[in-house]
């Protein structure tokens, strides 16, 4: 795949500014790459430092892309700092020790700092949702996101006037509304059973509609926000999330396992492989401890103790 080629060809005969190129380029990156998913998972290995620093310091040849892979520090220095330099000749800086980013001027002289990598825009992107890592770095962050929702419509990047999680906020507040109208509902108690389930089947929903999803590290990052959205924020449930993996000459196989807890049971459900992408489905308890039995990770006792 030849990212360049492709963007550049994208980019001919657009009647755009060059803020809204740099945006575009921004945003085609969040469609165009993920997140690695072997990162974190580093942190199990006795070597894992140097596994981590060997992902941070990889090379990506956007004439020939061969992984879609990145993290801050790739995403920074191979990707999009490449990218403004080769298609839209703007010079940029990586900053960041540790944690990197691209800063650039735009045309009034604005320093703006770009990251995919900062609250899962790589995701978030995907998803339609306003992003958190293009911003300024000094500056009223209100008069900028104004200015960015105006761009982000005229690269047709909004639904209507808004970004996609409005919608899904609206509907989180909604059934909450429901659930507090409800005769079930009373202060201190504890979410009935049946409400729970139903919160758990809409997430289910959601996740499964993310039709252009491939990689792994988008399908965490997606149920990460709806469990937020859906039974963090109003209801301060949260699942344990064990995360699991498997190699193989060289290659990653990738299971999480997500666990709810019942009145006087647990739900389980797993993101897993099924085909060619992965799939988030209900599960049961046996399959939950199969796959602890034929994968590494760690916390899978977890499924053991409940």
């Amino acid at each position: 795949m030849n990212v360049l080629a492709l963007l550049d060809e994208e980019l001919k005969g657009k009647n755009w500014t060059d803020d809204e190129k740099r945006r575009y380029l921004y945003l085609r990156c969040g469609e165009i790459f993920s997140y690695d998913p072997r990162y974190f998972l580093c942190a199990h290995f006795t070597n894992g430092a140097k596994m981590q620093e060997d992902i941070r310091n990889q090379e990506i040849d956007l004439e020939n892309l061969n992984s879609k892979w990145v993290v801050c520090t790739s995403y920074a220095r191979e990707v999009y700092s490449v990218l403004l330099k080769e298609l839209l000749n703007t010079d940029s800086d990586i900053v960041g020790i540790g944690h990197e980013c691209v800063v650039f001027e735009d045309s009034n002289g604005l320093e703006v700092r770009a990251d995919g990598t900062d609250a899962y825009d790589l995701t978030r992107i995907k998803m339609g949702f306003n992003t958190c890592g293009y911003s300024p770095v000094c500056g009223t962050i209100h008069a900028f996101s104004n200015d960015l929702r105006k761009k982000d419509k005229k690269l047709g990047y909004l639904l209507g006037d808004e970004y996609a999680n409005y919608f899904i906020k609206e509907r989180a507040s909604y059934l909450y509304q429901m659930f507090k109208n409800s005769s079930q509902f009373q202060v201190g108690n504890k979410i009935p059973d049946d409400f729970l389930i139903c919160q758990l089947k809409e997430i289910e929903k959601w996740v499964a509609s993310y039709q252009n999803f491939e990689e792994f590290s988008d399908f965490t990052s997606c149920i990460s926000y709806f469990y937020e959205k859906f039974l963090g924020c109003n209801y301060g449930i949260e699942p344990s999330v064990i995360p699991l993996y498997h190699i193989s000459n060289n290659h990653w196989e990738f299971v999480n396992l997500y666990l709810v807890g019942l009145e006087n049971d647990m739900v389980y459900y797993a993101l897993a492989r099924d085909g060619a992408n992965y799939s988030y489905k209900e599960i049961s308890r046996v399959d939950a401890i199969s796959y602890t039995e034929n994968y590494e990770g760690k916390n899978k006792s977890l499924v053991f103790s409940n």
